[in-house]
């Protein structure tokens, strides 16, 4: 029986797509006004630095530190008037003013919470995934955060379950992983022995499943969660 749920969180509990473009388009369009530079210029040059970052530091949960992005984009753009933590507040800010919870999410939480120990599983850093699950109005529906940043790995790596099962006292029999990634969010909580649960919807919905990462339950609306459980 299920009695423990570990929630990924962007793309899982709410749209993450049309805020990030959002963000990072105002972003760019900063840098690129006050240097008087073109815009597409200035977002090829973010684009690579970026993934310069995830190739280099690709099991360094701290890849995801806007600073870090905006600090190697400045540095190539041969910028020094503006700050990296400043562009980084920035970004935040727009994300956190244009973030709603999936309807269907919420329709299911009360319910969710008085039936299952809920918690959040995370690459994201810690104390930005808090403030975005303030925003969203849900964080004290959750018992506990657990980001990557603690166990300085990333999923699917499934140390960082194993550390969420240890931190959170779970049992693995009795815990399921719900995430809209297969390759971090699923296949990492099989390695560690938890059940999992696909929410096939944003970017990943078209992802081609493989054994690894095969999810016991695959839901594309949270209507379909209560019943799908009482299945696995």
């Amino acid at each position: 029986m299920i009695k423990n749920i570990f929630f990924d969180v962007d793309g899982t509990i709410y749209e993450e797509k049309p805020a990030k473009v959002k963000a990072e388009t105002k972003i760019i369009k900063y840098i690129a006004d006050k240097l008087n530079m073109e815009y597409f210029d200035v977002y090829e040059t973010y684009k690579k630095s970026k993934k310069d970052i995830f190739s280099r530091d690709k099991n360094d949960p701290n890849r995801n530190n806007r600073t870090k992005w905006y600090e190697e984009t400045l540095n190539r753009l041969k910028c020094s008037n503006i700050k990296p933590k400043e562009l980084s507040e920035k970004y935040w800010n727009i994300i956190k003013e244009n973030i709603e919870l999936y309807e269907d999410f919420k329709l299911i939480l009360p319910e969710l919470k008085t039936k299952y120990n809920l918690y959040v599983v995370t690459d994201e850093l810690l104390e930005i995934q808090k403030e975005k699950l303030k925003v969203l109005g849900v964080i004290n529906n959750f018992k506990d955060i657990i980001s990557s940043t603690q166990v300085n790995l990333i999923k699917p790596n499934p140390e960082i379950f194993e550390y969420a099962l240890k931190v959170t006292d779970s049992n693995r029999e009795e815990t399921i992983m719900i995430g809209d990634n297969p390759y971090r969010d699923i296949e990492g909580a099989k390695k560690a022995g938890l059940k999992t649960v696909w929410f096939k919807r944003g970017k990943y919905e078209y992802y081609q499943l493989q054994d690894k990462n095969l999810p016991d339950l695959i839901i594309t609306n949270y209507l379909e969660l209560i019943n799908g459980l009482k299945l696995i």
